[in-house]
C-alpha cells in the first residue's frame, strides 16, 4: 500500500498530515486534514485510517472495470449501440 495520502473526499485537494499544533513533521503523522483553507473539512483532523477509507468509491470503482469488462467482452444485442457511448 502507498503511503501518498488521497484528495480530500469533499474538495479534491490534496490531503496534508497535521498534528495537534498544526502541519506534521516527519515523525508526527497520525492526523490528516485537507490542505485547501476553504474547505469544510479544512479544521477537522482525521485519523489517516479514515482519511484513506473509502469503501463507496473503492465499490463503485470495481463495479466500472467489471462493467467494462463485461461490455469489451460481449456484443450489444441492439445495433444502435455503439462503443463509444460507454467510453469515459
Amino acid at each position: 500500500m502507498t503511503d501518498e495520502l488521497k484528495p480530500c473526499p469533499f474538495c479534491g485537494e490534496p490531503g496534508i498530515y497535521v498534528n495537534e499544533n498544526g502541519i506534521a513533521d516527519d515523525i508526527d503523522r497520525l492526523l490528516v486534514s485537507c490542505n485547501d483553507v476553504h474547505c469544510m473539512s479544512e479544521r477537522i483532523k482525521f485519523p489517516k485510517y479514515q482519511w484513506q477509507s473509502r469503501p463507496i468509491e473503492d465499490a463503485l470503482r470495481a463495479e466500472i472495470a467489471r462493467l467494462k469488462y463485461n461490455f469489451k467482452h460481449c456484443r450489444p444485442s441492439d445495433p444502435s449501440l455503439e462503443e463509444d457511448d460507454f467510453h469515459d
